[in-house]
């Protein structure tokens, strides 16, 4: 991402409101995409009572955060607070 602005900037282009916004809903979903992974991963790890514990701690983590960011900045930034209510 950031080596498509610079570039953009180099060929003299400047980044559009739309880009960031493009930019903040791209970098969300590529993090809801792990939570899928996880998934997978915590599938395959079926009878492993090490390793399923594991994959399930990751997928609350990241669930954790990327929720707490979609309701924080990017919410704001994107849709006017629509992922906290406070849309209008």
């Amino acid at each position: 991402m950031i080596l498509a602005a610079k570039r953009e900037l180099e060929l003299g282009g400047e980044s559009t409101r739309g880009a960031y916004d493009h930019d903040l809903i791209h970098a969300l979903g590529r993090r809801l995409d792990i939570l899928r992974r996880y998934d997978r991963y915590i599938a395959n790890a079926n009878g492993q009572d090490e390793v399923k514990p594991f994959w399930s701690d990751m997928k609350d983590q990241s669930q954790q955060i990327i929720f707490k960011r979609a309701e924080g900045t990017a919410g704001r930034k994107i849709c006017g607070g629509c992922f906290d209510g406070t849309a209008a």
